[in-house]
């Protein structure tokens, strides 16, 4: 933590964006189980380090790698593993988005957009005008209208819409 304060107070200063800007991380709530659960991997540093390296995933190559690697190892994913990459993913994705957060629920999900980092918020408006029940709210969030009602779709509405507001 504190090499990470450090580096972003450091980042600042040299006014690098780059560099701060990888000290955020979106927040998902798309209510859905992420964990590695004990019998599934029992030793607790390497449940950690697992964990730190689901985090450290770049790309989807990169996630697809480490889910076959889990699978040789210690068999096949728990539904809850599953779930924990494809949060990553989301994660990833609102990156390239510039989504501060996601909110899903059963009847839609709801945008809040990283508002210093978007260059040209004409990709946002189009991406709302082009896509049924999407809506601007005052508080300049995006709600998202959907039948959600079970994970499986709420997870694959998030990333829909998150493509959408990528292009």
């Amino acid at each position: 933590l504190y090499q990470h304060m450090l580096e972003e107070a450091v980042a600042e200063l040299r006014d690098d964006e780059e560099a701060s800007d990888q000290g955020w991380t979106p927040q998902v709530n798309v209510g859905v189980a992420i964990l590695i659960p004990e019998d599934y991997i029992s030793d607790l540093n390497l449940r950690l380090t697992t964990y730190r390296r689901i985090a450290d995933i770049e790309d989807d190559e990169g996630g697809n790698a480490l889910m076959a690697e889990l699978i040789d190892r210690f068999g096949p994913l728990p539904e809850e593993v599953r779930s924990l990459f494809e949060v990553m993913q989301i994660k990833r994705l609102c990156r390239k988005a510039h989504v501060e957060k996601v909110d899903a629920g059963p009847k839609g999900l709801v945008l809040t957009m990283r508002h210093a980092d978007i260059k040209d918020p004409s990709v946002i408006m189009n991406a709302i005008t082009q896509n049924s029940g999407w809506r601007l709210r005052p508080d300049q969030t995006i709600l998202v209208m959907g039948n959600f009602e079970n994970a499986k779709p709420r997870v694959r509405g998030t990333k829909r819409a998150l493509e959408a507001l990528i292009g």
